[in-house]
């Protein structure tokens, strides 16, 4: 994805004006972030396949679930398009469930229990559901998005300064005051 725009499908539920309007916003976001949208909203006219537009999830290098508590309940019951999507989905993490970093679980409404399906429980998640905290949750995203880590971990060194010290523990304290 290095020098690209990222491909990133946004898979939710229509579950309100206001959702549809917040989610929206999202991809509004994100395209203007530079990254490369693929949404319902945007892709899907009159006359198109919409199990085929669906499936474009496999070759997404992102996919942001927005999850609330009717997207639980399609989800877990399989119904309607989220259904089908999910369905995708399952399939996709089954082939590296523990190394994800393709799908990204978004709680935009409710609680972990009431909007997040059961398969999906165990993973993290960002909590987007306070919109109060909206530009910060944003830039999260927007870093996961890029593959950019959120801290950057310091280089490790192989000097290992604590064998010149007699008293390690005073040392830290006086130059460091880590409390």
């Amino acid at each position: 994805m290095e020098n690209e725009s990222p491909i990133v499908f946004i898979h939710c539920s229509w579950d309100n004006e206001s959702h549809k309007k917040g989610t929206l916003f999202l991809a509004d976001r994100l395209i203007a972030d530079g990254v490369e949208v693929i949404f319902d909203r945007y892709d899907l006219k009159l006359g198109s396949n919409n199990n085929y537009f669906m499936e474009k999830i496999e070759t997404a290098d992102k996919v942001l679930l927005i999850m609330t508590p009717d997207y639980k309940i399609k989800a877990d019951n399989r119904t309607s398009g989220i259904g089908y999507e999910y369905q995708i989905i399952s399939s996709e993490f089954s082939k590296n469930i523990s190394l994800n970093h393709k799908f990204i679980p978004i709680l935009k409404e409710g609680t972990k229990e009431l909007s997040i399906p059961l398969f999906l429980q165990s993973f993290l998640f960002l909590n987007m559901a306070n919109d109060s905290e909206f530009e910060e949750k944003y830039i999260e995203l927007l870093k996961n998005i890029y593959n950019e880590p959120l801290l950057k971990k310091p280089l490790f060194s192989k000097y290992k300064i604590w064998r010149n010290f007699s008293n390690w523990n005073s040392f830290v304290f006086r130059h460091y005051r880590l409390f």
